[in-house]
């Protein structure tokens, strides 16, 4: 039988169809007319809080209480995400990075998980399965937790239990692999010059310990990987995302995009150009900081497949996995 038998193909698809496949990164803890207009048309499952959003706020619990009351006059309740740990020091808050105190992975991530749940997080992205081995750069320029396979594997799978031990859902970062690159953004996109099989060879060992913990989450960056996919950036390669991560791999979660509107991005494709090649075989879910910019993207999908740019039942192959992670997530983290 059709595992997309309850979808009438025949009818149009509506925005609101294309916004499961949405997440907005907000950089405040509260939102504007444009963005409650995006929230409101698009209902996206994920919205990210990015590091700038919680370490400006004096008082993240009750902001994010606010959040979610807004949300709910929306009539929807989004899981978030949160970019990194945040560790209360004094009167405010201040990122403890792992990357500067690897040996005490799994006791700084204990301690920042049950914060993280305190002020009402759902999903944290950590951990960061990053090897530092580029000569280049630094541990905590990376938030890596070691220059080795082993060293980070170990650290890696410690921060996921200890996340998991709180209720968490860890969000593992970023894949498959930033630690081979000189640069983070300057303008242009990262650019890691490895072949698959190279990559296998070290930079993937620490996602694959992960994904045999269980992990369910993982987030793509926006990245060129040129030995791999020379079209495409990371989140939207079907080599990276579907050939790699779920053939090979045997990843059964769900993948989020990085911000696919960083001017970095931008400086190579537009909007509407990013649409057209969303499909199953890329990120479920795609990142965007401009509410302005979601709500392009998502358009361009919806027009892209009601005039069969883009197949349609490959894009709603996307929208099932997320559904069994959204319901898997309610059922096992919210009850």
């Amino acid at each position: 039988m059709n595992s997309l038998a309850w979808y009438d193909c025949a009818m149009p698809i509506a925005i609101y169809d294309v916004g499961k496949r949405i997440a907005l990164r907000l950089n405040s803890l509260s939102i504007d007319e444009n963005f409650r207009y995006a929230f409101d048309t698009l209902n996206p499952p994920i919205v990210t809080l990015s590091r700038e959003a919680l370490t400006s706020s004096t008082h993240p619990k009750s902001d994010i209480e606010s959040l979610r009351s807004e949300f709910e006059k929306l009539s929807f309740t989004p899981l978030l995400l949160s970019e990194g740990f945040i560790i209360e020091i004094h009167e405010g808050a201040q990122l403890k990075s792992i990357g500067s105190e690897p040996e005490q992975a799994a006791e700084i991530a204990e301690l920042a998980a049950k914060q993280m749940k305190d002020i009402g997080i759902d999903i944290v992205g950590a951990p960061s399965a990053d090897i530092s081995w580029s000569t280049s750069r630094h541990l905590v320029e990376l938030d890596s937790y070691g220059k080795t396979a082993d060293e980070v594997t170990e650290r890696a799978c410690a921060v996921y239990q200890a996340i998991r031990s709180q209720g968490l859902e860890p969000c593992a970062v970023h894949f498959p692999g930033l630690g081979g690159s000189n640069q983070f953004f300057d303008s242009a996109l990262p650019e890691l010059h490895l072949n698959e099989a190279e990559l296998f060879v070290r930079d993937i060992k620490p996602f694959a310990a992960l994904f045999d913990l269980g992990l369910k989450t993982v987030l793509i960056p926006v990245a060129h990987y040129p030995s791999i996919d020379s079209d495409n950036p990371a989140p939207l390669s079907p080599e990276i995302a579907n050939s790699i991560l779920r053939e090979k791999l045997g990843y059964q979660g769900i993948a989020i995009s990085e911000s696919l509107d960083f001017k970095e991005v931008l400086h190579s494709y537009t909007i509407p150009e990013l649409a057209k090649r969303a499909s199953d075989k890329t990120a479920d879910i795609f990142q965007f900081n401009d509410p302005d910019s979601a709500m392009l993207f998502a358009t361009s999908i919806r027009d892209a497949v009601n005039l069969d740019i883009l197949n349609e039942e490959s894009f709603f192959l996307a929208v099932e996995r997320i559904d069994a992670y959204l319901e898997r997530f309610s059922q096992n983290d919210r009850s």
